[in-house]
């Protein structure tokens, strides 16, 4: 019998340790080998450097491809600031949005003075994670069309499109974003204010 000095010490798990077994967990979700190293580097870089908040949008995710768009966008998302009297500027990033009767992928949004100066919708399409008949394009069209009406613009990007480069899917959407925003800041300056009237 041992007595207390003989005691096995035992090693609580590190950051790291929880850190590893998220990441397993989460690329478990989707066992696809074309993608799976593509994204464990995607989300290793984002957990790494962004940590819980990568993680809560992550838990949003359906499908691998969205989980590359979300890593490859995350550092504007996280760039966001509060400004006078609380009110956000920057983009803001909501995965798994309800847009009237549908979901949308992601919600992009550039905010100004608190309102969303800019926004945009964005759908990850690929083929193990969405149909790919006549029937789907077709409805996945009909979508567009009526989130569009809405006011919302949809950038729909293939699987393959974010497999190659989920960093340049991401800064078209900014582009679009930041062109938005910017005639948003223009006119918000070219406005007289009420003393400018005065006088």
């Amino acid at each position: 019998m041992r007595d207390a000095s003989q005691a096995v010490a035992v090693k609580q798990p590190s950051w790291w340790d929880h850190r590893t077994e998220r990441v397993q967990e989460v690329i478990g979700r989707w066992q696809n080998a074309h993608i799976s190293r593509r994204l464990e580097d995607a989300y290793w870089w984002a957990l790494s450097g962004y940590g819980m908040e990568f993680d809560r949008l992550a838990e949003r995710c359906e499908s691998p491809i969205e989980l590359l768009f979300l890593a490859a966008i995350l550092p504007e998302h996280l760039g966001v600031r509060q400004e006078d009297e609380g009110k956000l500027h920057g983009v803001v990033v909501e995965p798994q949005t309800p847009i009237g009767n549908y979901r949308v992928d992601f919600l992009v949004s550039y905010y100004y003075k608190g309102e969303p100066a800019a926004v945009t919708v964005v759908e990850c399409d690929g083929h193990d994670y969405h149909d790919k008949t006549r029937e789907q394009a077709e409805r996945d069209k009909k979508r567009d069309r009526e989130i569009t009406k809405a006011g919302y613009p949809v950038f729909r990007f293939t699987g393959r499109e974010l497999h190659r480069d989920p960093r340049e899917a991401a800064q078209e959407v900014l582009d679009f974003l930041f062109a938005g925003y910017s005639k948003v800041v223009r006119e918000d300056k070219a406005e007289p204010t009420v003393e400018g009237a005065l006088s």
